[in-house]
């Protein structure tokens, strides 16, 4: 039979790599988001913009958004930036979330190795 010491430690191994499963999980639903959302662009692309294609304009870029076709392009473009906003904000409340679980699991840690010393 296991004293004390090796059941806590035990349990404390488990709860680590419960917290790491879970993170890597979060993880990649990030990425799948991410992958699904630069598909939904290149399709709203080929959607907007009839397959591409713009009026060839040298030396007269600022015109070329003059285009019958290039609001398509100026959507996808606003599109793609939310996109990127959108996840950047997640990505950031995701660490921040996991820098705090960190911290109260150190200072649980910590307590517990307090209390096994008196």
């Amino acid at each position: 039979m296991r004293d004390t010491d090796e059941r806590t430690e035990l349990i404390l191994q488990r709860v680590r790599m419960l917290r790491r499963r879970r993170a890597r999980q979060g993880s990649e639903a990030l990425a799948a988001i991410c992958c699904v959302l630069c598909v939904c662009l290149a399709g709203l692309f080929q959607v907007q913009t009839d397959g591409g294609g713009s009026a060839h304009v040298p030396e007269l870029y600022g015109s070329a958004l003059l285009y019958s076709g290039a609001g398509g392009y100026v959507l996808v473009g606003v599109m793609a930036f939310a996109a990127g906003v959108v996840v950047t904000v997640l990505c950031i409340r995701n660490q921040e979330k996991n820098r705090e679980e960190k911290t109260i699991q150190k200072k649980k840690s910590a307590e517990l190795y307090n209390m096994e010393r008196k």
